[in-house]
């Protein structure tokens, strides 16, 4: 249980409030007293003793939070996972009768709350702490083997979602795995830096993976999520995850639906990041989301990086044949 107390004030009134999270992370919020006049009027004795009761108990009342959250914090240092404090997760993998183990996937310092979590069964997950996510098309989607699976999704105190799905890893028992588009659109002396030769794309394969991830996108606008077309809204390279073994594509999955909703009727949000991405024809805050920008992002994305990992597939291959000439020389 994690308590505090709040002052609410509203002119010369003021109101003492009881705030906790009860065991289902679920916020309450209770007052503790009556709304109280600050102003001194000598005509309500009974009112000015009231509230000088409730200021002369405010000195114990924060020694007692005090008190609870020293307790607190021991009872929490016993939920450590290897060593990382409690407070870098979310508050949602703090259950130890749940995960045993977790830690934040994506680059340093991201500021996307997903994380790589184990239970009890050392079955491992992708847990995503959001303030939105497009559950009905990830799960119209997952039905259509398009996405991994959704396994729970809940609601969770401060306007905040809980996003429990399958993980994709990027080595799996039969020498395949799951890499990014994105990651298979660097340079091949970057993608060999982290992912096995097996799990490598020859840069010359790209157009026709592209290809595919456009495909995939077809497919899922063809699924009615609520009896409604669809569309991802944020179909970059980073949320298209390709099964790849020994050079070849096995199947693309979507992933990072936070924004996925209804084609026609949903727009795009006020606070649309154009500064550092760049986006389609016709997408800009307050329009409205059409499929096609899904096919039209992919495309503008992709188009930068293709020639150039052709180039570099070419230049390497050049070089190797120098180094044999030079070898037979």
């Amino acid at each position: 249980m994690h308590t505090s107390r709040c002052h609410f004030v509203v002119g010369p009134s003021v109101r003492v409030f009881g705030l906790c999270l009860d065991a289902t992370s679920t916020g309450i919020c209770e007052p503790l007293s009556p709304a109280m006049d600050m102003l001194l009027m000598p005509h309500m004795p009974d009112s000015f003793a009231s509230l000088a009761t409730l200021f002369s108990s405010m000195p114990k009342l924060v020694q007692d939070l005090r008190d609870h959250y020293v307790q607190a914090a021991a009872e929490n240092r016993k939920l450590q996972f290897l060593g990382r404090k409690q407070e870098q997760l979310p508050y949602p993998l703090w259950d130890p009768d749940i995960w045993t183990d977790a830690y934040q996937l994506g680059p340093a310092k991201s500021h996307k709350l997903v994380y790589l979590a184990t239970d009890q069964q050392k079955q491992q997950y992708v847990v995503k702490s959001t303030q939105r996510y497009g559950v009905d098309a990830h799960e119209a989607w997952a039905t259509a083997e398009l996405a991994p699976k959704l396994l729970q999704h809940r609601q969770v105190a401060g306007m905040w979602q809980q996003v429990v799905m399958e993980y994709l890893p990027p080595e799996l028992p039969d020498a395949a795995g799951w890499l990014t588009l994105r990651y298979l659109m660097q340079p091949l002396e970057e993608q060999l830096k982290a992912a096995p030769q097996h799990l490598i794309l020859a840069p010359e394969l790209l157009p026709q993976l592209i290809q595919q991830a456009e495909r995939l996108l077809c497919h899922a606008h063809a699924v009615s999520v609520s009896g409604l077309p669809a569309a991802h809204r944020d179909a970059r390279p980073d949320n298209i995850m390709v099964c790849v073994r020994n050079g070849e594509v096995l199947k693309l999955h979507l992933i990072d639906m936070d924004w996925a909703g209804s084609a026609g009727t949903v727009v795009y949000p006020a606070l649309l990041n154009t500064k550092n991405i760049a986006w389609p024809d016709g997408v800009a805050p307050g329009k409205v989301l059409e499929q096609k920008h899904d096919i039209d992002l992919l495309h503008l994305q992709c188009n930068r990086t293709t020639q150039l990992l052709v180039n570099d597939w070419r230049m390497m291959f050049l070089t190797s044949v120098q180094v044999s000439e030079m070898d037979v020389d």
